[in-house]
């Protein structure tokens, strides 16, 4: 398991202890920089039909041997899923003087070139008959992307639980 701070003041999901925490790293880049977080890409169509996108196959692997790596736990139903995205923030968007945002950095408040979604669906797909039985079985998600400044803080962060359901409905 990572030793890094748990975000836990981002929703009110968080009141509660997870029954699963996994944290993975973003996919480096060729020069061995950290990346972007790994995200379910459309699937490739090739002469016998649709199959999956090497990048979406090389995230779920990456969740699964997570998950694996944090004992294979599993998480009865009804689920809520709470995924956190932090995104190093590129030395172009802080001053060099006193590491406040630049310009640059202020154009761009967020993380932009991916979708939160597709970061849920493949941690979905991936976890699917592993962590839990169907994706199905999802009835809450919560989902955040935002930057950070240390590289030990960046990474993608998941957090599963069963949801505590009301007796009176």
């Amino acid at each position: 398991m990572s030793t890094l701070q748990w975000p836990r003041t981002e929703t009110g999901f968080a009141k509660w202890e997870p029954e699963v925490e996994l944290h993975l790293p973003h996919a480096p880049t060729r020069h061995g920089a950290i990346g972007r977080p790994y995200t379910r890409h459309e699937p490739k169509l090739g002469p016998r039909g649709p199959y999956p996108h090497p990048q979406t196959k090389l995230g779920m692997k990456a969740w699964r041997e997570a998950w694996f790596f944090a004992g294979s736990p599993r998480v009865a139903s009804p689920i809520v899923m709470e995924v956190y995205v932090r995104c190093l923030r590129p030395e172009s968007h802080l001053l060099k003087h006193d590491g406040g945002v630049s310009a640059q950095g202020k154009k761009q408040p967020w993380p932009s070139g991916f979708d939160c979604s597709n970061v849920v669906k493949l941690v979905e797909d991936a976890l699917k008959g592993y962590a839990f039985g169907d994706d199905a079985e999802i009835i809450a998600v919560h989902a955040s992307k935002r930057w950070v400044r240390k590289a030990e803080d960046a990474g993608t962060f998941v957090s599963i639980r069963t949801a505590a359901i009301p007796t009176d409905h």
